[in-house]
């Protein structure tokens, strides 16, 4: 998940859900959260995250900065 449009166009293949359109003003937080919350649902009963398709079970972003 990420709310930057940059990084998502970047990753979409990484990444499974984007709340940018939050921080664009084309959605509301309640929308956004409602849409959040059945991707939520929908990988609770099973649907196949984009890490697990790709075989990985663990994943973390690291910073350029660990100390910020």
């Amino acid at each position: 998940m990420t709310a930057n449009k940059i990084t998502f166009n970047k990753m979409k293949e990484n990444i499974d859900f984007d709340a940018s359109p939050v921080i664009g003003g084309t959605k509301s937080i309640e929308e956004m959260g409602e849409e959040l919350l059945n991707e939520i649902v929908a990988v609770a009963n099973g649907k196949v995250v984009k890490a697990e398709a790709f075989g990985f079970n663990d994943i973390a972003i690291s910073r350029l900065c660990n100390y910020v």
